[in-house]
Parts: structure tokens; sequence; C-alpha cells
């Protein structure tokens, strides 16, 4: 009981970790700007990083200036953008916006009395842009011009430094977009007091910077670890999806190739998609030799051929084309890392001692995932910076714990196994002869059971010789005789009409009925006990077989006043063997003749019932004198074989129902006896539609 509570503790652990993603993923950016305007005159402004989020005025297809609103007509807002945010957001206010095109940001920005030299950290916006700050031109990235010719496209945020003369402040910025598929505003800016933005800029590039440098040497460790080992190709695996992290990582946020080469704005769109592309094939690649999985295995193929492809595309067209693939890319890392949960949590569930560190990794790699693919799309989940690479750089410190763990392991196991050895090399003779006294015992053992399976055989074979021999009597010197006097029966009826001749015809016809039907029986199921029961089936009528049974038992029913009836739902076509389903019938029939009193009534119905296969259901129901509940279940059972006398003293084997068992068996198809004390008997048994 407490494991099974553990487990569900477990998964319901799991679902609240997914849905929480889920959920936040659906956030909007939040800020203090509203209706366009900050003001933190008010405010203790020292030793404060302030983000410009919020509702910021938006000019849809307007390049405006700081003159034009120095004069009395002011340029009228078309919505208030929430920021940062792409400007598709605002379809609703604005319907004929569009991802291409051109549009100006603009709020109002009021300042303690004072205020001494200022710093803007001004991120990249798409594609293009320029920001005006006080009046003045601050700078830029490539070329915001209203249409593709008087556009360039450029990414490389830097720092604005200003020196506050007024306490209110105008920030303008002009947006082009006719490049990527997304335009805006879709990273926040922030500001502060010169020192401590000087200082808040150095910590963030000296993070990046050591975390490339870590990220590095890991690529470096697995990959060399791979070369000392390359039985083991899932760190190769590893390595490279890291590389392709760090392609991504030095291409986005700070942008940290920028301080090693100078690189144009669609290279780096290229590394950055193609770092995300070999980073999602290698880590499903890894995921996979860590959890191995067939099914998963034809996913991590799809997932290789896709994205290779991908990198292809990436490489030869334009951004705004190949920019569209993150469309399937999110929706394949979110299957990947629910693939890597879900199997982390079973491991954990199976006492897997890296069970929980596997879950740590996932909820680390989920978070840096989900973060940056909201920040990608311009909305805030836990920080306003891409931190996958540092979620990475987690991971990967948890699998190096995972790898030294085995490492451990392997040293202990390696060390026992030595110790065993040692142990078997210093009791090597005691364990010999220890070893030959048991081989001896076992031989001793084996031909003593050889020589009791030998006698057993000779007995087996002597009784299949006394079995096959009693069948070998009962087909060629009881069946003969037996036919003859079925022929002379024919010719008395049809050469003699003495009336006094009636009676003792009617009697032998019924030793010669049950005497040849009993032979035909034990045939049989002599056959059936030895499995050689011949069967060749194919497509017949049931209801041919029916009435043909009907010709065939008429007389015996009529000698008793017995009505035979048959009634069919539906088709009656099924896929039988027609002589075993004759015998079948032929012995159902006499048995419910057998024990129906006089004027009894006895019907058979045939019906299809779909819902179990299709197969056709035959029941022969008679209003006899049933049997008890005991008598019922050891005929159930088959526990014995055991003849009972019919209403007029008739005869029988006990063997027809065992042999109908079988031959419903040979024909595919089920059994089933319903009865009740002096109420009467229903046996049904199936056959299948078709092959």
């Amino acid at each position: 009981m407490k494991r099974e509570n553990k487990e569900r503790g477990y998964f319901i652990y799991l679902n609240f970790l997914i849905m929480f993603f889920l959920s936040i993923a659906t956030l909007q950016a939040q800020g203090p700007v509203k209706n366009g305007v900050l003001d933190l005159s008010q405010e203790e402004f020292r030793n404060r990083i302030v983000k410009l989020n919020g509702e910021w005025e938006f000019y849809w297809e307007k390049h405006l200036r700081p003159a034009d609103f120095s004069g009395t007509d002011i340029p009228v807002p078309d919505a208030l953008s929430p920021v940062p945010s792409y400007w598709l957001t605002l379809k609703d206010e604005i319907p004929e916006i569009e991802k291409t095109g051109y549009a100006s940001y603009r709020m109002k920005l009021f300042l303690p009395e004072n205020t001494g030299e200022l710093i803007f950290d001004i991120p990249v916006f798409d594609s293009a842009f320029r920001i005006y700050i006080d009046g003045k031109l601050a700078g830029g990235n490539g070329l915001a011009g209203k249409n593709e010719e008087l556009s360039k496209p450029g990414y490389n945020p830097f720092i604005y430094r200003y020196t506050a003369r007024e306490s209110e402040i105008e920030i303008i910025i002009n947006v082009s977009n006719y490049h990527h598929r997304r335009a805006g505003f879709w990273l926040p800016m922030r500001m502060g007091e010169a020192d401590e933005m000087l200082q808040w800029v150095e910590r963030r590039n000296v993070i990046s910077d050591i975390n490339a440098g870590i990220i590095i040497s890991f690529i470096s460790f697995f990959l060399l670890f791979y070369l000392l080992f390359r039985r083991d190709d899932s760190m190769l695996f590893f390595s490279l999806a890291t590389f392709g992290i760090l392609i991504r990582f030095i291409s986005t946020g700070s942008f940290l190739i920028l301080s090693l080469m100078d690189l144009s704005w669609i290279s780096l769109v290229r590394l950055e998609y193609s770092g995300n592309f070999l980073a999602l094939i290698f880590i499903s690649w890894f995921f996979h030799r860590i959890y191995p999985d067939r099914y998963y295995k034809i996913f991590c193929t799809v997932i290789t051929v896709l994205f290779t492809l991908s990198i292809l595309l990436v490489l030869a067209s334009p951004v705004i084309i190949f920019a569209n693939a993150v469309r399937i890319f999110y929706p394949t890392v979110a299957l990947v890392l629910l693939y890597y949960g879900i199997k982390s949590f079973l491991s954990l569930l199976k006492g897997q001692r890296t069970g929980i560190l596997n879950i740590i990794g996932f909820v680390v790699v989920m978070a840096g995932a989900f973060n940056d693919i909201g920040l990608s799309r311009s909305k805030i989940l836990f920080t306003d910076s891409f931190i996958l690479p540092y979620a990475t750089t987690i991971f990967i410190f948890i699998q190096v714990i995972i790898l030294i763990s085995r490492w451990v392991h392997s040293f202990n196991e390696e060390k026992r196994l030595s110790e065993e050895l040692d142990h078997v090399n210093r009791n090597l003779e005691d364990m010999v002869i220890e070893r030959t006294y048991e081989l001896t015992n076992q031989k001793s053992e084996i031909e003593k059971q050889k020589d009791e399976i030998e006698h057993k055989n000779s007995m087996l074979e002597k009784s299949m010789q006394i079995k096959n021999r009693i069948f070998s009597i009962i087909a060629h010197d009881l069946k003969a005789p037996i036919a003859n006097l079925s022929m002379l029966i024919e010719l008395m009826k049809m050469e003699e009409g003495e009336k006094e001749n009636t009676e003792i015809r009617g009697d032998l016809e019924k030793q010669v009925d049950f005497a040849a039907n009993l032979i035909d029986n034990l045939l049989l199921w002599g056959q059936g006990q030895q499995d050689r029961i011949e069967h060749h089936p194919g497509k017949w009528n049931i209801t041919d077989i029916v009435l043909d049974t009907f010709n065939i038992m008429n007389s015996q029913a009529e000698r008793k006043g017995i009505e035979l009836s048959f009634t069919h739902r539906g088709s009656t076509l099924a896929w039988f063997d027609r002589d075993l389903v004759s015998i079948i019938l032929r012995n159902l029939i006499s048995n419910a003749i057998k024990f129906t009193q006089e004027k009894g009534v006895i019907t058979v119905l045939a019906e299809q019932i779909p819902d179990t296969g299709p197969d056709i259901k035959i029941s022969v129901r008679d209003n006899g004198r049933g049997m008890d509940a005991d008598n019922l279940e050891k005929l159930v059972k088959r526990s014995v074989i055991k003849s009972t006398t019919g209403t007029n003293g008739e005869r029988g084997t006990g063997l027809g129902l065992q042999l109908c068992y079988d031959l419903v068996r040979v024909n595919r198809g089920e059994m089933h006896i319903s009865s009740s004390k002096g109420e009467g008997t229903t046996v049904s048994f199936t056959l299948p539609l078709h092959e």
C-alpha cells in the first residue's frame, strides 16, 4: 500500500509539473509602463535597475521622429502594445497589421529630480530598428526603412549612456521587418544608474563567458570519453547535442560570437536555427541510449531525417522561409522532453539509483526550454533572458554525476568479481572434488530416471498397440456386418409388407442404428484422442445440414411422436467441415429425441451473432426431462463418460457429447449446455462465418 501511494504521488507530481509549464506558457509580458507612461518621479531610483516593460504607444506603418510630437497636432497611437511582444499580437486592434512592415513604439519616462548619468541596455529588435532618447538618435541595428529595398536587418545589442537634463524623457523606437517571420519589440529594455548598470552588464557578460567555457569543456570531455570508449556512443550524441546548444547560445542573447568575429545578420540567424536543430537531433538519440525503446527509435529516425533537411533549408533559403520550421520544432522538443520525463519517473519507480537525478535533469531542461520558447515568442516565463544554455550546463553536471556513479558501480562490481575469482582460485581443488561428487550423484540419478522413462515408454507403446488393435477390430470386424444388416433391413422393407414384421424391423433398426452410431463415435473419438481428426472446412449452408439430419432422424422421432422444427435468423452460410458438423447435429438431435417424452418438440435455431466474432450460433432445444445442477456441472466439466437411459429405455454410450465438444473445437467454435430439471435442455455451438 505504501508503494502504491508513493507511485501515485510521483505521477501526480509529474502531471503537476507538465500542467504548470503549459499554463505559464500562456502568460503575457507584464511591466510598470501604463498607457505609454512610466512615472518614477516619486520613487527611490538609486541602486535600481528598471525594466521598461508594459504598455507602449504603437503606431502602425509610421516611422515617427521626436519632431512629430513637438507641435500641436500630435499623432494618435493605433493601439497600446504589450512590451515585449511581437506586433502580430495586435491583430484584433489593428486588423490590417502584417508580420512584414514597419511601425513605431513610444513611451514617456518621468525621473526623480537630480537624476545623474543613466545607462540604457538596448536589446535587438526584429529585424532592424533605430531608437531616439530625449530627442536624440541613440543608435540602432541595421537600416529601418519603409520597404524591403530601404531596410537592412541587423543584430547587435548595445548600451547607451545618457545624462538626464530633464525629469521627462521621451523614447521613440522605429522598427522595420521585411526579413523575419516575427517582428517587433520581443526583448525587454533596461535602465539604471551608470554604476549599477555597468556592474550588471559586466556580470551578465562574465556569466555568459563562463557558461560558454563550461559548455566547451564538457563538449571536449564527452567527446574524449567517446574516443576512449567507443562502445558507448551515447557520449558522442551528448557531445554533439551540447555543441548544438553552444552554437545557439553564442548566436543569441548577448551574441558572444560577435566579440570573436564580425558576422552578418543572416549568418547569426542561420547559426541559431542550425544549433537548435542539431541539438534536437542528437539529444533525441542520447535519450534513446539512456532509455531504449523500439518505437522511440523510429521517432528519432524521423526527427533525424526531418531536421537534417531543415538544416539544409536553413543554409539554402531566406530567413523568412526557414524561420517557419519552428512550428514543428517546438512540438517536437515537447515530445522528446516528455518521453525523457516519463521514462525518468518510471526508472525512479523501478528503484533505479539514477532515477531521481534524471528527474532533476528533466525538470531543469523543461524549465529552460519552456522559458526560451516563451521568450522567443515574446512571453516572459521565469526570466527575460535565454536560460536554456544554463539549464543545459546543470543537465551536463547531472550527467557527469551519473557517469561517475556508473564508473564507481563498475569499479565496485569489478572488485567484487575479482574477490570472488581469488576465492575460487584458493578453493579450486575443494570445489572440483565437491562438484565431481555432485555430478556423480546427478549421473546416477539421471540413469535411474532414464531406466524409468524407458520402462514407461515400453508400457505406453504396448498400451497404444492394444488401443490401435481395438479400433482396428471395431473398424473392420464390426462395421462390415452392421452395414450388411442395414442392407438386409432395407431389402425386407422393399419385399415384405406383413404387419407382424413391423415391430421386429423397428427393434432391429434401433439396434443397428445404435451400433452404427456407436462405431462412428468410437472411431472419431479415438482419432480425437490422437489429434488425428481429418478437417476439410469450406463454405457451407447450415440449413442443408440440418434438413439432411432431420431426414435421417425423422423415423426415430416419429416413433415417439416428436416434432422436429428448424428456424434461422439471417444468413446461414458459415465456414466448417460438413461431415463433422453433420455428426455433431446427428448426435445432438439423437440425444434430444432420447431424453424427450412422446409428443415432445425439438427445435433447431441458427442465428448470426456479430458481437462475438462474427459467428453463427446453432442451438438444439428440447422440452424433455432436463438435468439437475449437479449432473449438468459434471457434464460441462466432462469429468465422466456415463450413459443415461432415455425416456423409452433407449441406450447410449456417453461418448456423444464428448465427441461433439471435440468436433466443435476442431471447427474453431465453442459449445455450451444449459438445462433445467423437468423443463428441457438447450445445447448450442458456434461456427465462424469466414475462414
